[in-house]
């Protein structure tokens, strides 16, 4: 047994279960705890039962409202300073509303989790709802909405809740509507605040870094006093049996059909979730899913395919749903409900099922993984279910689900009078009419229808864990063992990436990434993806611009059959045929789908004319014309290539003993290591610099215009990244300038924000907004004139200290779970030459200075070395 891989620990179901601690005090506030100190981070999560289901109909929205001005100013922390002293600590902060519940959360370094605990808690006990505050937000929220309607996954999901809930508020958008969201004044948030905001109607979840008996104190000081209150009762009315099929259909700024279907579901409290949420994972949840072969391998109608149970505390919704070309709508809503038919005489083997019961036991072990997870998952079921440990109840129920269960819940959930379906067409197309659409779902329920020699120990690093190795061919391998880790994650990253592509054949490193993992000599996909289910593992691939990556993570105690598939599906892809054809069509969909997402339309034209000839112009998805070139030789021939001739590293983190962890990876690469010399990347050529401004301008059809300006600045490698990546933290961030400038002072827009880019070659630091038309020349003139004081007085120390702390805090963050680790290592010994590039970025900002900021926006902020794109709404 000493070769072996796995150690003799917990199988993947203890490993699911994190058990908290609770403190109830005298007033009924629930304080859920989790003291853990494997990484330096603390995540707080204060949750209210209150959401939008809870709302008067004339106040819909409300609580969204309430949710955005408590970061408006508090008792402690006035004029929005909440957001800023947070991101300042080194932290992360937001917030959601949901139908039953609003939630605010802060994660952050643990060193400066008093200071982040502080203005969470002063916002949600001490508001001052300041009357200019609320108007600006509120206008704030209008572009919200605005932006949410430019959405056609979000206007399908307010189509699909708006047939299924014909009284119940489930059936209103969380967001509100414009009308009731102008009506919100502050008496009526005064009332919501006085009336739920107490602390018997609330949980306080921490997990984390922290000392127990300090946190309860400080909890105990800051919410002992507050007395409970008798609470209202909610105006949740219960909805009438839907007894006749129910059809909505709409003309959309969208390049694919959408089709969703839904049945009235069940609470989540029903002794039946289990049970359901495994038949949505076998309908519609890989490759082998029912839906995904029926629809897409043996037919190819469809785009994509989902089944989902919506389990909100109320009765929820069991949906299936998929996207395709227009011309394949009728036969895709007839196959789903034909599909919805057939489950009700389900005829799975016991192989299938166990692989089901597998994948939804190892989201638990996977969301354990960050501390955050793990408090989003307490709150969830303490909540729900007044036990925030009833994942073991949860979990022990769906091992116990047996195929008669799931076609009794099936023959009882899903009946063709209880459907609701929505269809989506593209603008242009004719709608067709509801009878119409009636008929397609009744023809969907026809019946017709040891160390080797050739491994060498290049270093360690005991502080963590850390060993890494030089291999045969260029090779280079860090192993991070985790003692505490209950999986293993690997990362392979190859030094290549959208420059290596055949100059006719744009996007082929995307799909060369798609099909990765869509069969070997050895393996068809379908086979991969049973065993990824039996093994409670995941493997896929990513393309970017310097480098395409295959990770792996898999089951602590699965760890040797998860490395056979793994390095089985890195050195023998074989892309198929027909896979291939499935992959170039969903690709080429994507791309003509693009400017469904407006950022990413934005950003393409941006990314096009600042590099222009340059092979980083090129879109990485390619064009349509392009990806139709490319065939499976080509896909054959790039992988050869990049496997025998590209810069190669691997790296692992979890719990394994280095030296056999090596050794493994070393026999399972024999294949590679026998035809490989050293690499042999291709040289990065720099773009030609930019001599005046480029402005374009893209008219688009949408309800807001998007502007993104960039200027030309350094490589990852250049010594001024380290204060441009702090000017971006301190403009960007709910704390930061033009959040705060822009948007929090002058309501511009509801979305604004900085980033920065540093590839192989000079990057670039940019600006993004997304307004209203009538203003896109303000916006501009704005962003002049932040550039314009930026050059002439730099930033504060204040901001500076912020931005650092955030910076610093977010390395912490980021590096919690183990594939997190594995990616971090690989792309930094990669692109920068080391494994802990993390350690390098903490010391190159820690040393940024006041003059060094002032410095870099002066001689990179430069109007006639940039490019500013323009996306018109018309």
């Amino acid at each position: 047994m000493s070769n072996k891989l796995t150690p003799n620990l917990h199988d993947a179901q203890s490993a699911a279960f994190v058990e908290a601690e609770t403190v109830v005090l005298e007033n009924g506030l629930r304080i859920l705890l989790v003291e853990d100190h494997s990484a330096p981070v603390v995540s707080l999560q204060n949750w209210v039962k209150f959401g939008g289901a809870d709302e008067e109909v004339k106040f819909a929205g409300i609580a969204h409202v309430f949710e955005h001005m408590l970061f408006k100013g508090s008792k402690e922390f006035p004029n929005g300073e909440m957001a800023g002293t947070i991101e300042g600590a080194g932290g992360q902060v937001n917030a959601w509303t949901s139908n039953d519940e609003t939630v605010y959360y802060v994660t952050l370094s643990s060193r400066y989790w008093e200071q982040g605990f502080a203005a969470l808690v002063d916002a949600v006990i001490n508001p001052l709802f300041d009357e200019g505050e609320l108007i600006k937000e509120k206008e704030v929220i209008q572009e919200e909405i605005r932006r949410g309607k430019d959405d056609p996954d979000r206007e399908m999901w307010h189509r699909l809740a708006g047939l299924a809930y014909r009284t119940h508020p489930y059936g209103r958008p969380v967001i509100g509507f414009p009308e009731t969201v102008d009506k919100t004044d502050r008496n009526a948030l005064l009332r919501i605040f006085q009336q739920w905001y107490v602390p018997n109607n609330m949980v306080f979840v921490a997990v984390g870094d922290f000392d127990k008996k300090k946190l309860v104190d400080a909890i105990r000081s800051r919410y002992g006093h507050l007395p409970n209150k008798s609470l209202p009762q909610r105006p949740r009315s219960n909805e009438e049996r839907q007894t006749s099929t129910r059809v909505d259909v709409l003309n959309f700024r969208a390049e694919l059909a959408r089709v969703e279907v839904s049945f009235p579901g069940i609470a989540a409290t029903d002794k039946d979730v289990a049970a359901l949420d495994l038949l949505g994972d076998l309908l519609g949840s890989g490759y082998n899913s029912q839906l995904y072969t029926e629809l897409k391998r043996k037919r190819n109608i469809a785009h994509d395919v989902s089944a989902y149970n919506y389990t909100p505390i109320d009765p929820g919704m069991f949906m299936l749903g998929a996207s395709c070309s227009p011309e394949n709508t009728e036969s895709v809503v007839t196959a789903l409900l034909q599909q919805a038919r057939q489950i009700q005489n389900l005829d799975i083997g016991n192989d299938q099922l166990e692989a089901a019961k597998m994948r939804i036991v190892s989201q638990f072990v996977h969301a354990q993984e960050t501390y955050q997870g793990i408090a989003r998952t307490l709150g969830r079921f303490d909540t729900t279910y007044g036990d925030p440990n009833f994942s073991r109840d949860y979990v022990a129920a769906v091992k116990s689900v047996q195929l008669e269960d799931l076609r009794r819940v099936a023959s009882h959930i899903v009946a063709l009078e209880r459907a609701n379906v929505v269809v989506m067409l593209p603008e242009g197309q004719p709608l067709p009419s509801t009878d119409n659409v009636l008929s397609w779902v009744r023809n969907g329920y026809d019946d017709t229808g040891s160390v080797a020699s050739n491994v060498q120990e290049a270093g360690r690093d005991e502080t963590a864990n850390v060993v890494w190795y030089d291999l045969p061919g260029g090779i280079r391998l860090v192993v991070q063992q985790d003692l505490a880790a209950p999986v293993v994650s690997v990362n392979a990253a190859f030094g290549a990436g959208i420059w290596v592509e055949p100059a006719d054949k744009g996007g082929s490193a995307r799909l060369l990434a798609s099909l990765w993992n869509q069969g070997t000599s050895l393996r068809s996909a379908s086979q991969i993806e049973r065993e990824l289910d039996a093994i409670g593992g995941s493997v896929g691939a990513s393309s970017s611009q310097d480098m395409i990556s295959v990770s792996g993570r898999f089951l602590l105690e699965k760890i040797e059959p998860g490395f056979d598939l793994f390095f089985d599906i890195l050195n023998d892809p074989i892309f198929p045929e027909q896979e291939l054809d499935i992959e170039r069509q969903d690709q080429i969909r994507e791309i003509e789908s693009l400017r469904e997402n407006k950022f990413r339309f934005t950003a393409q034209h941006f990314q096009e004319n600042f590099y222009r000839n340059h092979p980083y112009g090129k879109p990485a998805l390619g064009t349509v014309a392009s990806v139709r070139r490319v065939q499976r030789d080509d896909l054959q021939k790039l992988h050869g290539d990049i496997l025998e001739n590209a810069p190669l590293v691997i790296a692992i983190s979890g719990n394994l003993e280095p030296a056999k962890a090596a050794a493994s990876v070393s026999n399972r690469l024999a294949g590679i290591l026998a035809m490989r010399d050293a690499p042999n990347p291709k040289p990065y050529i720099q773009p030609d610099a930019l001599k005046k401004l480029q402005e374009i301008v893209v008219e688009d059809k949408g309800n807001q215009t998007h502007i993104m300006w960039g200027f030309a600045t350094v490589d990852r490698m250049h010594k001024d990244r380290a204060p441009l990546t702090l000017l971006d933290a301190v403009l960007s961030g709910m704390g930061g300038r033009l959040f705060m400038e822009l948007r929090d002072q002058k309501s511009l827009a509801y979305m604004v924000t900085a980033f920065d880019s540093y590839p192989n070659v000079n990057g670039y630091f940019a600006f993004y907004i997304a307004c209203a038309p009538d203003k896109e020349k303000l916006s501009i003139q704005e962003f002049e004139r932040v550039i314009a004081e930026l050059i002439a007085t730099g930033i504060t120390e204040e901001e500076l200290e912020r931005a650092k702390r955030y910076l610093l805090g977010s390395v912490d963050i980021q590096l919690q779970s183990t594939s997190a680790r594995a990616g971090s290592f690989a792309s930094s010994l990669l692109l920068r030459g080391r494994w802990d590039g993390h350690r390098e970025y903490v010391a190159d900002i820690e040393k940024v200075s006041l003059d060094d900021v002032k410095r870099v926006a002066r001689e990179y902020l430069v109007a006639d070395r940039s490019v500013r794109v323009v996306l018109r709404a018309k």
